[in-house]
């Protein structure tokens, strides 16, 4: 995986969504984030020449704090770090001609996590930068990134931000215990504030909607380390039953509720 001593891509962006937004992808992607709301932190945490990855940096509306921003980054992490930059349809030209290096990309501010997602994806791969698959793949479960879903056998389940977060964590780590407290920082990563009740809340819920238990012919299961947190294990391929039932109320990607799949 990416993720060890993985290049550092940074965000500046005065936005607390829209840095949630690029941290959670820049994650997803392999790389990781460092996210400032304001050029004075890029300034007081960064040293002068200091290198990124890429900065994905949020224009301003006004032509004189745009030159005025692009100045004091430019002075600070020099022509060292390719800048991302995400500006409104008319500014795109302009920033193009005047301001953007050879390295640098201008592109359309994205609105939503999807978006933010796939900007970065193509930045990175019209660079020839490694980045992480969209799809985690393991036997009948398809983890995929930039829509929070998972595709079971044939059926696309929707789950929460946390709630995938944490599903890629186990399959990652599969058949080995992960701490309380390193779940709960992925919870915070997914813009929840998670205690010990939140995490256990959403776990279960989690269990529940991909059916992750030992009971299930996929043979895996998600329980509790007492003492320590959750693990997801693979106990072992059992033979599948003719009906595969899911919880009455989890969400499909396809229209209308599904709650029984035919194998």
């Amino acid at each position: 995986m990416l993720e060890q001593n993985s290049p550092h891509i940074a965000v500046l962006d005065s936005s607390p969504r829209m840095r949630w937004h690029a941290s959670r992808a820049i994650k997803m992607l392999g790389y990781t984030p460092f996210a400032f709301a304001n050029i004075e932190e890029l300034i007081e945490k960064v040293p002068a020449g200091g290198k990124f990855e890429a900065l994905l940096l949020s224009i301003p509306s006004a032509p004189d704090d745009v030159q005025k921003l692009i100045g004091q980054v430019r002075e600070t992490l020099r022509y060292n770090t390719p800048l991302i930059m995400s500006a409104r349809k008319r500014q795109i030209r302009g920033l193009s001609l005047l301001h953007a290096g050879p390295d640098d990309a201008v592109l359309p501010e994205p609105s939503t996590f999807e978006e933010m997602y796939f900007m970065l994806e193509f930045f990175l791969r019209q660079r020839n930068r490694p980045v992480v698959p969209r799809s985690l793949e393991w036997n009948e479960f398809s983890l995929l990134s930039p829509f929070d879903m998972v595709d079971l056998a044939g059926t696309e389940i929707r789950l929460t931000p946390i709630e995938f977060d944490l599903a890629a964590e186990f399959f990652r780590h599969m058949n080995r215990p992960l701490g309380r407290e390193h779940l709960e920082m992925i919870g915070w990563q997914s813009g929840v504030a998670v205690g010990s009740r939140t995490l256990d809340a959403n776990v279960s819920k989690l269990r529940r909607k991909l059916g992750l238990y030992v009971d299930q012919p996929h043979g895996l299961s998600l329980h509790a380390v007492w003492g320590m947190g959750y693990q997801l294990s693979q106990l072992g391929t059992r033979d599948a039953p003719a009906t595969w039932t899911f919880p009455a109320d989890f969400r499909v990607a396809s229209s209308g509720p599904q709650p029984q799949l035919s194998r």
